[in-house]
């Protein structure tokens, strides 16, 4: 039976990126071929954030410890070949736009499109909630921008609802069925869990 990964993450958190490679890295090591649905979620304290400093939303979220994460969040980047050596961003984007752009990808487009934003964000320094730099971004790696859409913005709402009750607001987080992982856990942890859940399956 076919079974999807459902991964949950906030665009503000450039620790999704890590999260996201990891999570593939894990499902290679364990060989299981399960889709994985990307949830894109704001988090209570990036709703607040969009429009102030970026630098002041990192050192809400992580204190006295913010440079500790900076350089553990760039030392994994470069392990995983993810090109992120810095955070080029100084004013917080409101993530809703890129969010859209994500859940109106076909399953074949999500890990392109979403790669590809995180770069433009936290490579490049691009404010995603541009809608014009957004077309041209999605126009480069060849995804056609979709029209607003009324529908896929209240299931974009809707499943955050979803991932608020399941995820406990504790992102990134993976759900396979009723199991669920909180945080960019290392590839082992993720592999073991991936096969403990494959088996029980």
């Amino acid at each position: 039976m076919s079974r999807s990964l459902c991964f949950a993450f906030d665009f503000l958190d450039p620790w999704g990126w890590i999260a996201e490679r990891r999570v593939r890295l894990a499902l290679d090591q364990a060989r299981v071929d399960w889709p994985v649905r990307y949830q894109p979620f704001r988090a209570p304290l990036s709703k607040t954030a969009v429009g102030g400093s970026y630098q002041d939303y990192l050192q809400r979220r992580f204190g006295s410890q913010t440079r500790y994460h900076q350089k553990q969040l760039f030392d994994e980047a470069a392990h995983l070949g993810v090109p992120l050596r810095a955070l080029h961003i100084e004013r917080t984007p409101d993530p809703l736009p890129a969010m859209l752009a994500l859940a109106a990808a076909t399953p074949a487009q999500a890990p392109v499109v979403f790669d590809a934003l995180y770069a433009a964000l936290y490579r490049d320094g691009t404010d995603i909630a541009d809608t014009t730099a957004l077309a041209e971004l999605l126009a480069r790696i060849g995804v056609s921008e979709q029209p607003p859409d009324a529908a896929l913005l209240d299931r974009l709402l809707t499943d955050e609802q979803d991932v608020a009750r399941w995820s406990r607001h504790l992102l990134p987080s993976l759900r396979l069925g009723d199991a669920v992982l909180s945080g960019a856990q290392p590839p082992a942890i993720l592999t073991q869990w991936l096969l403990r859940n494959a088996q029980q399956g």
